[in-house]
Parts: C-alpha cells; sequence; structure tokens
C-alpha cells in the first residue's frame, strides 16, 4: 500500500525516515482524535477548545476536592 493517511502518498513511500513516520502517525492519531470530538485540531478553533476541556476539567476536580472535604 503506497498511500496511507497522514504517513505517506505514491510519492514518499520508501523515502521516509521511521523517526519521521512515528511523528507522523502520532500527527494523525490527534488529528483523528480531534475530529471524533468534532473539533479542529490546527488553529484558533482547537486553541479555544483545549482551553474548554481544561477548564473543565478544572472545575470537575476542584468540585471533587468539595466532595471529599465534606465527606
Amino acid at each position: 500500500m503506497f498511500y496511507q493517511q497522514g504517513l505517506s502518498c505514491h510519492h514518499c513511500h520508501g523515502t521516509v525516515e521511521e523517526h519521521r513516520k512515528e511523528r507522523f502517525s502520532e500527527r494523525q492519531k490527534q488529528v483523528d482524535l480531534a475530529k471524533e470530538r468534532g473539533e479542529q485540531h490546527i488553529g484558533n478553533a482547537a486553541l479555544e477548545a483545549t482551553e474548554r476541556r481544561r477548564a473543565a476539567k478544572k472545575k470537575l476536580k476542584q468540585s471533587q476536592k468539595v466532595s471529599q472535604r465534606n465527606k
């Protein structure tokens, strides 16, 4: 197979070094995960989505701490 999404095409197949393939593979994985979440992987929209997830995670941790204190 010459074409692998995010890894190689018929032009570069067989010429890409293994460490670069690993990097490309990880990037494609991140793109796919973002797509599953309905988000963009690159650009301002991706940054905003990341900030929203971080804020939600922080809020969850804070509420868990409060719950632990109230036990």
